[in-house]
């Protein structure tokens, strides 16, 4: 049984009970592995059961788009601005996202006073819309046992492709921890988009 799978099955104990649930659930994973490409997929496909913190699809700020990618994109862009020997529109500009958080990263989420408990997760799906119909890619970060990363609050990084059935990439990724370490304060998670408008700074 995955990591996922156990977690999953605390928050089905009590569908009414989240608080309990994701007690139970931070429990059970304490002493378990890093979760697979195969969870990690799971859980982007099926993040109707996390909680979203965003009220409507968030305009990222274009430097914070551009560090949210993948680096296979970054290649294309470069391969097609070659061809056509002239660059293309910014790329990274008026992207948008939603955000989600695993149950029992919710409380954490709401306040800058708490560490988020190992093993949640925190889910940015992409997209290249306001209305959030095209989705470019997800990005999240998983938070793993104490000095995993100590750098940049122990959180690991990943991203999926915009059908999140693959992961790309995952670990330590520089380019992400550059962005989430100026957010030490509220456990570098940056949170000016939740729909309860708690600010990280």
């Amino acid at each position: 049984m995955t990591w996922f799978t156990l977690r999953g099955a605390a928050m089905k104990t009590c569908p009414f009970c989240l608080v309990a649930a994701a007690s139970l659930a931070t429990v059970l994973a304490a002493d378990l592995p890093a979760p697979t490409d195969a969870a990690l997929v799971q859980f982007a496909q099926q993040r109707t059961n996390a909680v979203r913190v965003t009220k409507a699809p968030f305009r990222m700020n274009d430097a914070v788009a551009f560090l949210c990618n993948a680096p296979i994109e970054e290649l294309r862009i470069a391969e097609k601005q070659k061809e056509l020997n002239r660059p293309l529109k910014n790329p990274h500009r008026d992207k948008f996202v939603h955000v989600f958080v695993s149950p029992d990263g919710a409380p954490a989420m709401q306040t800058n006073s708490i560490t988020f408990p190992r093993g949640s997760v925190v889910l940015k799906e992409k997209f290249a819309d306001l209305k959030g119909e095209r989705t470019e890619l997800f990005t999240g970060m998983v938070k793993r046992e104490k000095g995993y990363n100590p750098e940049c609050g122990d959180w690991e990084f990943f991203v999926l492709g915009a059908d999140a059935s693959k992961v790309i990439e995952r670990g330590r990724l520089q380019r992400c921890m550059d962005c989430h370490v100026e957010y030490k304060a509220s456990d570098f998670v940056t949170k000016n988009y939740t729909r309860w408008g708690t600010k990280a700074r």
